[in-house]
């Protein structure tokens, strides 16, 4: 709708044209894929922590996430 009042492309305006196109496709690629991430980053750290922590789904500490903490405050208060 916006290239009827232009009649007649010219090369300069047809170039201006294709670049706000493409300027317009990478904003909404940027919006597309950040948008959702953004929303869903609770569960994403959730998941992240389960699987880099040793964290079980209820929140409470795995046996080898426990055993480990307890081997770490043994090597500090030796110290």
């Amino acid at each position: 709708l916006l290239s009827i009042p232009a009649g007649k492309f010219s090369e300069d305006y047809f170039a201006f044209w294709v670049l706000i196109s493409i300027a317009w496709g990478f904003g909404a690629a940027i919006v597309i894929t950040c948008l959702p991430i953004m929303e869903s980053s609770d569960e994403i750290i959730t998941v992240l922590s389960g699987l880099f922590c040793f964290v079980r789904a209820g929140g409470e500490k795995s046996d080898e996430y426990v055993e480990r903490e307890t081997e770490d405050k043994g090597k500090f208060e030796d110290a």
